[in-house]
């Protein structure tokens, strides 16, 4: 399958659908020695499969069975360990085209080679997108296609300080740089994107809720923010309750509250609920509160709530 300066052991275990257990010599062991490691080797079939390394077993066999070191130190020129390395299958090579998955399994004593360099930049450099380059080999840029992302859910997982928010910073400047007009909402609670603007001044506004989260975004990155404003209509029941600062406790102020948003809802569309994002002026809330105050004017939760209806209105 390739020259023997690839070559680094046989398949000795394969187990369930994708694991393997390659033993490898103390002489090739290096050029594994990383995680992350793509390896190919054949399968039953004569397709090409393509191996990640995954995790080691290296075993000193003399000290395994002896379990005292005097007696390794007698043996010094013998070399008695046992390398093996773990991989998971991630893909296949079929009539020129790379698959994801296993089609089917290599034999117990395949070998298995280095992947190249060059197979792996067609590989893994196709897309338009780049991200970075494989770790134990910066030849190989790694790149994603931008429709197969925009088109599908995504999770960038990883554990705390791993690059989770340097990745999405690096997709984001992609698709930037590479896209003409890319549409993108990112929710940045932290203000951690926000430096991109000065990047990309055309294509990056910065928006934020005005008042004191305004002053700290200008002080600190330089940048002057448009003002975040969500038309009321589109907010549910619950979240009006919190701009209301409505207390759990008042369960008469958020009936009327929810019957009030039903009752206005409901003239745009009959089926509508209290939540619905359902179209209707701060005016018509306003005059919809005030008129079910004045039928309820014996009830204290009634003005209390519009009261509060009133004040938010005054200051939005």
């Amino acid at each position: 399958m390739e020259g023997e300066e690839n070559y680094i052991g046989r398949v000795v275990g394969i187990y369930g659908r994708n694991l393997l257990r390659i033993a490898v010599s103390d002489e090739k062991l290096h050029l594994v020695a990383k995680p992350g490691t793509y390896l190919k080797l054949g399968s039953v079939d004569g397709s090409t499969l393509y191996a990640m390394v995954m995790g080691f077993n290296l075993i000193d066999e003399l000290y395994r069975k002896g379990r005292i070191v005097e007696e390794i130190e007698g043996y010094l020129n013998i070399a008695f360990s046992r390398n093996e390395v773990s991989a998971i299958i991630v893909g296949y090579l079929d009539n020129g085209i790379i698959y994801k998955g296993v089609k089917s399994l290599p034999r117990p004593g395949e070998k298995v080679y280095l992947a190249e360099t060059k197979e792996l930049q067609e590989i893994m450099g196709r897309g338009e997108l780049e991200i970075g380059t494989l770790s134990y080999n910066p030849e190989v840029k790694f790149s994603l296609y931008t429709n197969m992302l925009a088109s599908r859910h995504m999770a960038i997982l990883a554990m705390t300080g791993a690059g989770k928010s340097n990745t999405v910073a690096v997709l984001l400047a992609q698709l930037a740089e590479k896209m003409k007009f890319p549409r993108i909402i990112v929710i940045d609670t932290h203000s951690e994107y926000v430096p991109l603007q000065s990047l990309f001044p055309d294509k990056v506004r910065v928006f934020t809720p005005s008042g004191r989260i305004k002053k700290l975004v200008e002080a600190r990155y330089g940048v002057s923010p448009s003002p975040l404003e969500i038309p009321l209509w589109t907010l549910g029941f619950n979240e009006i309750i919190g701009l209301l600062r409505l207390p759990y406790q008042a369960t008469k102020q958020q009936l009327y509250l929810r019957n009030t948003l039903q009752e206005i809802r409901r003239k745009r569309w009959n089926n509508a609920s209290a939540d619905d994002p359902i179209y209707f002026s701060i005016q018509e809330l306003k005059k919809a509160v005030t008129d079910m105050a004045s039928r309820h004017q014996s009830d204290r939760s009634a003005i209390d709530l519009q009261l509060k209806v009133d004040n938010l209105i005054d200051n939005p």
